[in-house]
């Protein structure tokens, strides 16, 4: 199996790992995922440095280079304006069985039913973690436009469901969408990919996934709202 990670991975030594399922049990043990700080923006910031070095000394600059460099300059603007939003340590959130990787490639479709999920594949890291974190993650991910905006009208119907469906409350959700939030403004797995690792697959998600950061900055109560009313 590919060792590298997929859609959904971050660094574990810089963020708590989650994902979703139906609601399950509620573990509190002292240490476990989802019970840490959010990913130390002091790290971030070297791994920003690290990469547009990388940048740098290449020979010749692509488009993507160029777009690359803007948003990791911008990415660390945000997170000197933002530090002092870090998820702080708390009590952990409520756990159950999650898939761990739940996006669109990972649902298969009835060809004469196009809207009926068909299977759901790669549970590969299927886990007990935080349920509400990942069910944010996947919305994010469903409802992503293309300019890195969302459909907010989905994402709300998405969300409600998800909340009649297991009685999930609104704080809950809020604090799920500010931890993957700022999971998210520290997470550079696309670079990493690319230049690290020299591998092109997630190229052409990036533009979209790097938009979104800053436009769920800049909208942060709005993209907290669609999960919670």
């Amino acid at each position: 199996p590919d060792p590298r990670p997929g859609p959904g991975w971050r660094p574990v030594a810089d963020a708590c790992p989650g994902a979703a399922h139906p609601r399950a049990t509620s573990l509190r043990a002292p240490g476990a995922p989802g019970a840490c700080a959010g990913a130390d923006p002091r790290h971030t910031l070297v791994v920003i440095d690290d990469l547009l070095a990388r940048i740098r000394k290449r020979r010749r600059l692509d488009g993507f280079d160029l777009l690359a460099a803007h948003r990791l300059r911008e990415r660390r603007e945000l997170l000197r304006r933002h530090a002092h939003r870090r998820p702080a340590p708390g009590s952990a959130p409520t756990r159950g069985w999650v898939h761990g990787d739940f996006h669109p490639l990972n649902v298969l479709y009835a060809g004469t039913a196009p809207h009926e999920p068909l299977a759901i594949v790669d549970w590969d890291r299927l886990d007990v973690q935080p349920l509400a974190e990942e069910v944010v993650r996947a919305g994010v991910i469903f409802f992503l436009r293309q300019d890195g905006t969302l459909d907010l009208g989905k994402l709300g119907a998405y969300a409600r469901a998800y909340r009649d469906a297991t009685g999930a409350g609104p704080a809950e959700l809020a604090a799920a969408v500010h931890r993957v939030w700022w999971e998210r403004l520290n997470d550079f797995w696309m670079l990493r990919w690319r230049y690290q690792l020299r591998d092109h697959r997630t190229d052409a998600q990036f533009p979209a996934a790097a938009a979104l950061v800053v436009w769920w900055t800049a909208e942060y109560p709005t993209v907290r709202d669609a999960f919670c009313e």
